[in-house]
């Protein structure tokens, strides 16, 4: 039974005390968000800065490059639409740590020696043909005799584009992953990928890259959208903590070297 006697003194002033009503269910709110916060996936997004507002599952699945013979692969390019942070609930640490867990667990992406990251000019590149060429053979022949990661920023412009041709060109793409870490709202026609749900969507690259938005480049095994509300120019470099987050996790976690390419540097 529950006590209704009041105290002979009290603590201070009533109106400056919270009822224990209140108080209580405020602890109840705080405890079940933090649960909710740990067992959520990382594929959960929250519209609002709190689990009171709506919850919103983020899109993931296959994409197929219309018009680009990338679109006959038997394994389609993977995408996963997520949240940049989860912050206040997860630090980034602890999210970078989910979204791998999610690669390697649900998506069996096959393990690497080493992370090679590549950033650079996001236009067009000025490169001379012979040293075009020595870069991307040479870039393809150190990712298979390592079983390298490549991640870039995962457009179809500038050094991303040239990364992505390289691979393919060289037929490396059987076995090293390029993954490509693009900010969802500067996607050209990111609207397709909405309720995949898993499944297969077909993109098509019909908008001319620039300063607003890009194309995805088609060669890459996997993209990692992250999704800050920003759209169109304002998107770009909003991705570029979670991608250092994300490299620097899985080089500490599984021990491997980290090495940083730059082509031209940027933008």
């Amino acid at each position: 039974a529950v006590s209704s006697a009041v105290p002979d003194t009290p603590v201070g002033p009533e109106k400056n005390r919270e009822p224990a009503s209140e108080r209580l269910k405020r602890a109840v709110r705080k405890y079940i968000n933090r649960k909710l916060a740990v067992s959520a996936p990382a594929t959960f997004r929250t519209l609002a800065p709190d689990f009171r507002s709506k919850v919103q599952i983020c899109d993931f699945g296959r994409l197929r490059f219309i018009g680009h013979a990338s679109a006959a692969r038997r394994d389609p390019p993977r995408f996963m639409h997520l949240a940049a942070t989860r912050e206040p609930y997860l630090d980034s640490k602890s999210y970078a740590k989910r979204v791998l867990s999610m690669m390697s667990n649900h998506w069996a992406v096959p393990g690497a020696s080493i992370v090679i990251s590549i950033t650079g000019s996001a236009q067009e590149l000025t490169i001379k043909p012979r040293l075009e060429k020595s870069f991307k053979r040479g870039l393809a022949q150190a990712a298979l005799a390592t079983n390298a990661w490549i991640v870039t920023g995962g457009t179809d412009s500038g050094v991303m584009s040239l990364v992505g041709k390289g691979l393919a060109e060289y037929n490396a793409l059987n076995k090293v992953q390029c993954i490509g870490i693009a900010p969802w709202g500067a996607v050209f026609n990111r609207q397709e990928m909405e309720g995949a749900r898993g499944n297969a969507v077909d993109i098509l690259a019909d908008q001319p890259n620039g300063p607003n938005g890009s194309n995805l480049e088609p060669h890459h095994t996997l993209f990692l959208l992250p999704d800050t509300g920003n759209e169109g120019g304002k998107a770009f470099g909003t991705e570029i903590v979670f991608r250092a987050r994300l490299e620097a996790e899985y080089c500490r976690a599984k021990r491997v070297p980290r090495v940083l390419v730059v082509v031209q540097g940027g933008p």
